[in-house]
């Protein structure tokens, strides 16, 4: 007869992927949380330097843009050297950017440790947890959903940190949050590498008593084994064929349009309406109301996509439709009444967006994912730097950040038509695949 130990360790085993995904989200939120909180300090660190919005925009530009931009880099480390060690540098070179950042006598050191080197250790840590949810859920119906559910430690990181970092440096300073910050960042990464010692064996199976889905898994697993014995048979070089692809540049594009935006509200929406006479504590809460509207957009998409067997992919046309109208109606924002439609549309907009980027890649591009990825987050990386410098150099020109917003809010039509025809596109390539595996 089985105990309720053994009952419990034998339930545990098979839900193990999902644990794996728990694991994921709570010990990189306060890392990506605190990407996204950067304008908290923004205003403090703008006078402390005596410096001007553009060149302040920079330093948050830069650190976002590296989680994307940094996987030309990243990702040949993680095929190299595995989860394990990627995870170790990335949490070595986070904390090591923030300790350093509180002793930086300038602008030119903060952009040297924290745009640089927090920005490259969150990139790797980034991709070393998608790869390891990705690995544990190969073939599963719940994919999607496992993705995005690990996404949310962006905006759940940032519902989290944004009143936790204004707390500190009410209290304190930003140098000396940004201390606390790295103590608690190490203590979670440290166990992370220890948790993730191994990449998974055979538990999916055990995961699932679905017969389709356990044929799909072990060839899945066969699929693996045979890439991994003929690694040499498909190289890199071979796989950049998918520059010939009209697919990947409507999704390069699309990307630069979308993540041209997407750093805007967290780097200068608190600025933006203390300016307009909202209290900091007032912004600062409008700013978690958007993370968490930003969460729930994640993994929402995530879930409807799996639940109703629907590629996350093609919420991106009406995601960006909401937000180009959330960007052109946001000069009128005067309040924290006011603040809260926009909050909560640009969250629910660009929640889906950001959670669809990684499946979306691998679903399109399959055995060419490397190089479309690297891509992917190069172009991502360059909007993320022209948006938000892009927004405070409207404000140190014209004193106001109207003229940006709806250039913003341009480039999300923009990105409305080109997610419409990526959409369309690949409908059209599965159509065909279908027909062809009839013949």
């Amino acid at each position: 007869m089985a105990t309720p130990t053994a009952g419990l360790r034998d339930y545990v085993r098979r839900h193990w992927n999902w644990v794996v995904v728990i694991v994921a989200l709570v010990v990189t939120l306060p890392v990506n949380g605190t990407l996204l909180s950067f304008g908290v300090v923004f205003s403090t660190i703008e006078r402390e330097f005596n410096t001007n919005a553009v060149t302040t925009s920079w330093i948050g530009a830069l650190m976002y843009s590296q989680t994307l931009g940094a996987n030309v880099i990243s990702i040949p480390l993680l095929n190299r050297f595995g989860i394990r060690i990627i995870w170790l540098v990335g949490s070595l070179l986070c904390c090591g950017g923030l300790l350093i950042s509180t002793f930086a006598p300038n602008v030119l050191v903060l952009f040297l440790s924290f745009s640089f080197m927090y920005g490259f250790g969150s990139n790797l840590l980034f991709n070393a947890a998608l790869k390891i949810v990705d690995l544990y859920f190969t073939g599963h119906r719940q994919s999607s959903t496992a993705i995005t559910l690990m996404l949310i430690d962006w905006p759940a990181g940032s519902l989290m940190m944004n009143p936790i970092i204004d707390y500190f440096a009410e209290l304190y300073d930003w140098r000396s949050t940004f201390r606390v910050l790295c103590g608690i960042i190490l203590v979670l990464e440290v166990f992370a590498v220890v948790f993730f010692m191994k990449e998974p064996q055979n538990f999916q199976v055990l995961a699932t008593t679905d017969e389709d889905e356990i044929r799909s898994v072990e060839a899945q697993k066969e699929q693996r084994a045979v890439t991994g014995a003929n690694a040499n048979a498909v190289s890199f070089i071979s796989k950049l064929t998918v520059l010939n692809d009209p697919c990947l540049w409507l999704w390069l594009v699309e990307g630069y349009t979308e993540y041209l935006g997407t750093l805007i509200p967290y780097v200068h929406m608190i600025n933006f309406m203390t300016m307009a006479g909202v209290s900091s504590i007032s912004a600062a809460l409008s700013m978690t109301i958007l993370s968490g509207a930003e969460a729930i957009g994640r993994v929402g998409s995530g879930a409807l996509a799996s639940n109703f067997d629907f590629n996350i992919m093609h919420f991106a046309p009406v995601c960006n439709c909401v937000l180009a109208i959330a960007m052109f109606v946001l000069p009128q924002v005067n309040s924290f009444e006011t603040a809260i439609p926009f909050a909560l549309a640009f969250g629910l907009g660009t929640g889906p967006i950001i959670a669809a980027a990684y499946p979306t890649t691998r679903d399109m591009f399959q055995e060419k994912f490397d190089p479309a990825w690297m891509l992917f987050g190069f172009t991502g990386m360059i909007g993320s730097l022209t948006g938000t410098p892009m927004a405070g150099a409207f404000m140190d020109m014209t004193e106001s950040y109207t003229k940006a917003f709806y250039i913003t809010s341009g480039f999300y039509l923009l990105g409305m038509v080109l997610s419409t025809c990526k959409s369309l596109l690949y409908r059209k390539r599965q159509s065909r695949s279908t027909t062809l595996a009839k013949i």
